[in-house]
């Protein structure tokens, strides 16, 4: 029998116990059961999601802390820089971008018009994380966002936590109606969608890609101010994610920190991103794990 069948043996029938244990827990108090139900769930993907090859459409250009450290000051991300990283992906044949970064307030004029100016000419699918008041934005920033943003671009940047329990990521951001009543979806969808394959706007559980090996991740990431070096290849006929990957902010919690040591399992808004856009178009479901790890 093969090592790895058997080690996937023995972590479904550590589930077992641990299930066994959890649904006894329940006659002595629900949110207990609750946690170990929740448990049980992070434990069986982080050790029995099957592996796969890394995917071959997605690009993540990661806005690092050593990105930032280039520039005089960290917030808002630098508005020039934004343009040149729009103007170098869209030249290097992207298929499509998703810029998740917040343009919620003025920076310096030449540089904001400049990016404004490139948002609305973009010529490949472009999709901007929006918010408002429940984003914990100010009517001011709501006013400059929509000022600033084209509709047409416009898509909201949530997660979706599971904050009853551990704050793990567990779904895909659907969209809600604006105070309009103009229904606006959540960026995996909207730049789906714009790729030419419709999505139905929907709650759905975020089924994870699987990573290649412990050592290679499931997405290519390449940080943002090294993008001019890298061979152009990299990015053509690729959807770019761009978004901030940053050591101690924008960082949630993902079924695999059950498995991993340290904040390994915790990852950047931008990654969940990334699972979210893989899954959709590939029509991907939740898994069902079992014995062989299969879907």
């Amino acid at each position: 029998m093969r090592i790895d069948r058997i080690s996937h043996i023995g972590a479904f029938a550590f589930i077992v116990v641990v299930a066994t244990v959890a649904t006894l827990a329940v006659f002595k108090g629900l949110p207990l059961f609750g946690s170990f139900e929740r448990w049980v769930e992070n434990y069986r993907i982080a050790t029995l999601t099957p592996s796969e090859p890394q995917d071959p459409d997605i690009v993540v250009v990661a806005i690092t802390d050593d990105t930032l450290a280039q520039f005089p000051y960290y917030s808002p991300v630098d508005r020039g820089f934004l343009t040149d990283l729009l103007e170098l992906v869209q030249a290097r044949g992207a298929r499509g971008v998703l810029l998740d970064v917040l343009l919620d307030r003025p920076t310096e004029p030449d540089k904001d018009a400049r990016l404004k100016r490139v948002i609305e000419t973009y010529k490949i699918p472009l999709v901007i994380s929006y918010g408002r008041e429940p984003e914990h934005l100010t009517e001011d920033e709501v006013a400059f966002l929509d000022d600033y943003v084209p509709a047409s671009r416009r898509a909201f940047g949530n997660v979706v936590t599971d904050d009853l329990y551990d704050g793990t990521v567990r779904g895909i951001y659907e969209g809600r109606a604006l105070p309009d009543g103009t229904f606006l979806p959540g960026v995996a969808t909207a730049l789906v969608t714009q790729l030419g394959h419709p999505v139905t706007p929907m709650p759905r559980p975020l089924a994870y890609r699987g990573q290649p090996s412990s050592t290679v991740e499931p997405f290519l990431e390449l940080p943002a101010h090294t993008l001019r070096a890298m061979p152009a290849a990299l990015l053509a006929g690729k959807i770019v994610l761009i978004g901030g990957d940053f050591s101690l902010i924008d960082r949630h919690r993902s079924p695999f920190a059950t498995a991993r040591e340290g904040g390994a399992g915790n990852l950047a808004g931008i990654m969940f991103h990334a699972h979210a856009v893989s899954q959709l178009l590939a029509d991907r479901q939740e898994p069902e794990i079992g014995f062989r790890g299969t879907r």
